[in-house]
């Protein structure tokens, strides 16, 4: 799987099978390389048509990843003090 611009696609066909806000991109992209495995994704649900290709699965990603912490970077600080 490959994620460009907050869009996940499936390599095989390069059809785009969800989403994600560009930016938790990054974290998710880093949360995986260090997982090792310890990931699943789910299905929680399924959306009918109308809903766009991009939004019709809606799923829950969980893991364990030690020493992680999420939404770190410079990007994540308040603008103003």
């Amino acid at each position: 799987m490959r994620t460009l611009k907050g869009c996940c696609r499936n390599c095989a066909d390069d059809h785009a099978i969800g989403w994600a806000p560009r930016y938790l991109v990054r974290d998710l992209m880093n949360a995986i390389a260090t997982a090792h495995g310890e990931y699943k994704a789910r299905v929680v649900r399924v959306n009918p048509v109308p809903a766009p290709s991009k939004q019709r699965l809606l799923v829950e990603f969980r893991g364990h990843w030690p020493n992680y912490e999420p939404m770190a970077e410079e990007d994540f600080e308040p603008l103003a003090a």
